[in-house]
């Protein structure tokens, strides 16, 4: 029995360590028809999650946010477009509620830049400041640099040189030696050093 339970655990735990590429950024679901102000989605869970989400489809990108009327078949949703009006198909709702760069979402001046590392080579936006004390924002466990977006604003507009940058086992980024996500443990040293390269006098580290 002990046995089992330590096989059971150490799968468990690779599970949650190992990077799954195929998993979607987000939930699907499946626009019926939409207007300036609202969209109406086909009742499933997904369209029925509550608070604001990012709505993602082939041609553009905006948030739906309160659900104003909901059947067995349809659910309409608040809605506000960032670029394009969703025609009727396949979408994704995503819980960063923001264009996946920081011009789309907000409008901001922003350098992609690659960041050196043991393993190679790392993709980060970064967005001027005027003070010596820079913010690094680091992403959760199973996501990317987009989920970043939400507080970037607040940030930069504290004057605060910004980088939201990607690290080790993440899609656009080199795989760590034993392909394993390592919660930190690892990770930390492909921040170290990021921001004194570039000038920095002080660094902290916003973790999501």
């Amino acid at each position: 029995m002990v046995v089992g339970s330590l096989g059971v655990g150490c799968y468990a735990s690779e599970q949650l360590l190992k990077p799954d590429p195929s998993q979607e950024a987000g939930y699907e679901v499946e626009v019926l028809g939409s207007r300036e102000e609202n969209v109406e989605l086909s009742a499933t869970t997904n369209a029925q999650r509550i608070g604001t989400y990012g709505l993602e489809w082939a041609e553009g990108y905006g948030q739906v946010e309160s659900i104003l009327n909901s059947d067995e078949s349809e659910i309409t949703r608040e809605f506000h477009p960032i670029w394009g009006i969703p025609e009727p198909g396949d979408a994704l709702l995503d819980s960063w509620a923001f264009p996946h760069d920081p011009e789309r979402a907000f409008g901001m001046e922003y350098e992609e830049i690659q960041v050196t590392s043991e393993l190679g080579e790392l993709p980060a936006w970064y967005v001027e400041g005027t003070k010596d004390t820079w913010m690094i924002f680091v992403h959760g466990h199973g996501t990317d640099r987009g989920e970043g977006l939400r507080i970037l604003p607040t940030i930069v507009e504290q004057g605060f040189p910004s980088l939201v940058m990607t690290y080790r086992n993440d899609a656009e980024a080199p795989k760590s030696p034993d392909g394993l996500y390592h919660l930190g443990q690892t990770e930390w040293r492909d921040l170290e050093g990021v921001a004194t390269e570039r000038g920095a006098g002080e660094l902290r580290v916003h973790l999501r």
